[in-house]
């Protein structure tokens, strides 16, 4: 079997698994952007490389949240359709960041398809269950959704990475490098737009002086991702104790 048919069934796969929800937690981690980028990068030989892409992907989604429930953009699909092209191509990961833009919308709004078809089958169970309740439960509240879900995620991964590495490859060859470099800037000013958008929903007033004594810490002391978190994890540790204490005492007073 060809790789890239192997890549695509795995791909396939995994967004089936997310895109069916079955089991809430496990379809929400399953592909997050960074995993898809390890299991992608392993198979296609460059697992660096996959995670490094599925890195910055993740890093535009970060910030997101879903308003009523609505799915503005789906990057999971986004991972799994851009990392295997930009591997398979050998694109910068910005590129790959910007390639992988479009899907992420399309897979928003495949989720609210799913959901809008789903409806069928509630209706269904409403005018049926009193005649066989269980098996109607079953057919309705399970199978339907579950055969909507693979129709609407495993065909299109599948026929998405198959093709997509060779059609996008002989797209690349014909634009301009001025037009890719253009694209490689965007795709890296996009992971640090969507880590803005979740700073502005978590961040306090009272924090923003750590935030900028991180950042200058790692630009210019140079240090790196683990001493980065050990940094943060002990930081985090003092506020928690030191608000704990603070409660404590203001409640004896």
């Amino acid at each position: 079997m060809d790789k890239i048919i192997f890549v695509a069934l795995v791909c396939a796969t995994l967004q089936f698994l997310a895109f069916s929800e079955l089991g809430y937690t496990f379809s929400e981690i399953i592909t997050t952007p960074i995993l898809s980028g390890i299991i992608v990068g392993f198979i296609m030989g460059d697992t660096s490389k996959g995670l490094l892409i599925g890195a910055q992907i993740q890093l535009m989604y970060i910030g997101m949240i879903y308003p009523g429930g609505i799915v503005p953009a789906d990057g999971g699909l986004a991972a799994l359709i851009a990392i295997p092209i930009a591997i398979q191509n050998g694109l910068e990961p910005g590129a790959a960041v910007a390639i992988g833009i479009p899907f992420g919308v399309i897979g928003g709004l495949l989720y609210e398809v799913k959901k809008t078809i789903n409806i069928f089958g509630i209706h269904k169970l409403d005018d049926m269950i009193e005649k066989n309740p269980a098996q109607m439960v079953r057919k309705y509240q399970l199978i339907f959704p579950v055969a909507v879900a693979f129709l609407l995620s495993f065909p299109i991964v599948l026929l998405a990475v198959a093709t997509g590495p060779t059609i996008i490859g002989k797209i690349i060859t014909a634009i301009p490098e001025w037009v890719m470099h253009g694209m490689e800037v965007a795709g890296g000013i996009l992971p640090a737009l969507g880590f803005a958008i979740a700073i502005s929903v978590i961040m306090k007033r009272k924090y923003m002086p750590l935030f900028f004594i991180a950042f200058f810490l790692v630009q210019y002391f140079e240090l790196n991702a683990m001493g980065a978190s050990i940094f943060g994890a002990c930081v985090a540790i003092f506020i928690f104790l030191n608000t704990n204490k603070n409660e404590t005492v203001a409640n004896e007073s």
